[in-house]
C-alpha cells in the first residue's frame, strides 16, 4: 500500500466517524439559552423578598447534574437535571435552591417522583400535595424538608429555604411557569 493510498483512507475513516457524530439525533445536553430559560422561573426581586434580603446581595447560578450512563443510553432525560440557585452574598445560609429534570416522557417523570418518594418514606413523614402540578408530596421530617411535584415531563426539587411554606411559593412560582 503506497502512503497516497493509506492517506486517503485515513481521510475517508475520519469523514465517515466526523459524520456520525455530526448527524446524530440524541441530544444529551441542553443549549446555554435553555439552562438560563430553566433557571429564570423565579425573579430575584421575588427572592429578594422570600428571604428578606435586599435585591443586590443575591446572586444567581445554575449548574447540570450529572447522570448515570443507563440514563444517558436510555435516553431518559431530555436533557441533564439543572439545579438553579439563588444566594445571599453576605450570608451563605440564605438560600433559594431548586432542581429541575427535564424527561422525555411524562411517564418516566411520574416512575421518577414515585421512587423519590418511596424513598424518602423510609427516612420521613411524607405527605401528598394537592393543587401543585400533577401530583406533589412534602418530605418533612427532622432530616429532610424537601417539596417535589410534577408536572407533565418536568419534575421539581426545591432543597431550600427549608419552610414548607416559603418551598410552597417556589414551587408555584415555578409551576405558574412551566
Amino acid at each position: 500500500m503506497t502512503i497516497n493510498t493509506a492517506l486517503k483512507i485515513t481521510i475517508l475513516w475520519i469523514l465517515f466517524l466526523a459524520s456520525g457524530f455530526l448527524h446524530s439525533d440524541f441530544k444529551t445536553f441542553a443549549s446555554e439559552s435553555d439552562i438560563e430559560n430553566l433557571c429564570s422561573f423565579i425573579a430575584v426581586e421575588k427572592a429578594a423578598a422570600i428571604l428578606s434580603l435586599p435585591v443586590a446581595d443575591l446572586q444567581k447560578s445554575h449548574r447540570e447534574l450529572m447522570v448515570s450512563p443507563e440514563d444517558v443510553k436510555n435516553k431518559t432525560y431530555k436533557q441533564p437535571p439543572l439545579s438553579c440557585s439563588i444566594r445571599s452574598k453576605s450570608n451563605f445560609l440564605k438560600m433559594i435552591t431548586y432542581v429541575i429534570y427535564v424527561f422525555n416522557e411524562p411517564s418516566h417523570a411520574q416512575v421518577e417522583l414515585r421512587k423519590m418518594k418511596t424513598g424518602f418514606e423510609t427516612v420521613s413523614e411524607v405527605e401528598m400535595i394537592k393543587g401543585m402540578g400533577e401530583e406533589a408530596f412534602w418530605a418533612g421530617g427532622k432530616r429532610f424538608q424537601r417539596l417535589v411535584a410534577r408536572k407533565n415531563n418536568k419534575m421539581i426539587d426545591v432543597l431550600s429555604p427549608k419552610e414548607f411554606n416559603f418551598q410552597a411559593d417556589i414551587m408555584q412560582m415555578i409551576m405558574d411557569k412551566l
